[in-house]
């Protein structure tokens, strides 16, 4: 089982694109963190951090991918999100259902697959076309280019993953529509609960190479997220801590950001 408990981060302002961090978020949902040793039937979560609290229900399948998402109704605010599979667990239909006191929001992403990779398209509560992204992958099914378009077939962003099986480091280059380099994401490809020398890696980027590709240089600052993890007596996490720090390159400090908490309470099938 793959466990990813450090991301790295080069950060600048994106202009709302929807392309940001999706490879990213490919990998961090990629695999459930730890393997339990029983199969679990639904898992609460409650997140606290910047001095707010949510609960989340996610139930997940046999294969520990999940199946829907839920939260409780905070602030007048919840959204559903439900996915389906096909016989070999791709992915092939997602929804999702957000209502606050402004009125409710339905997205549907179908996904299509071939020997090349994968296609996703999005759609509005009446079946209008928003979005389309063209996925490929590696010979280890990890996402190598994400590219996004808009419903009518202008880009939107693109990214690209360069994978270090060696070294265990996965760089991302997003880049914007006019493909101008607008960050740079490092993480771990499989992690442990254990700390990594990332900024050992950091310090040898050539910053100096990426500094005429950037929008502007003095916006990028490196994320450092490290995850801690605390595991029940069937091995499956039930807290997790995220400390992150922001490294600048350009003046060679760090700055501490914040600290979340996520305590899973776990049901398992009987």
């Amino acid at each position: 089982m793959r466990i990813r408990s450090i991301i790295l981060v080069f950060v600048l302002a994106f202009s709302a694109t929807a392309n940001a961090q999706i490879i990213s978020d490919m990998l961090s949902e990629a695999t459930l963190e730890f393997t339990p040793k029983q199969e679990i039937d639904y898992v609460q979560l409650e997140f606290s951090g910047h001095g707010k609290q949510s609960v989340r229900k996610i139930t997940y399948n046999r294969n520990l991918q999940v199946v829907s998402e839920e939260n409780a109704a905070d602030a007048g605010q919840a959204f559903k999100i439900t996915r389906e599979y096909d016989s070999i667990n791709r992915l092939v239909k997602e929804s999702t259902r957000s209502s606050s006191l402004h009125g409710t929001v339905f997205t549907y992403k179908k996904f299509s697959w071939s020997t090349a990779g994968a296609e996703t398209l999005e759609y509005d509560k009446n079946g209008k076309l928003t979005s389309k992204s063209t996925i490929a992958y590696d010979s280890l099914m990890n996402p190598t280019e994400v590219v996004t378009f808009d419903a009518n077939e202008a880009m939107i962003g693109r990214e690209e993953a360069k994978y270090d099986y060696g070294d265990n480091i996965v760089e991302i280059h997003i880049y914007n529509h006019d493909e101008k380099l607008v960050g740079i994401h490092l993480t771990n490809i499989y992690s442990k609960n254990t700390k990594i020398p990332f900024m050992d890696y950091v310090r040898r980027m050539p910053f100096e190479e990426y500094r005429p590709l950037c929008t502007n240089w003095k916006q990028f600052e490196v994320a450092i997220s490290e995850r801690k993890y605390k595991l029940d007596k069937n091995n499956a996490w039930k807290s997790r801590t995220l400390e992150k720090l922001f490294y600048s390159p350009e003046a060679g400090t760090t700055r501490k950001n914040f600290n979340d908490t996520t305590v899973r309470k776990i049901f398992y099938k009987k």
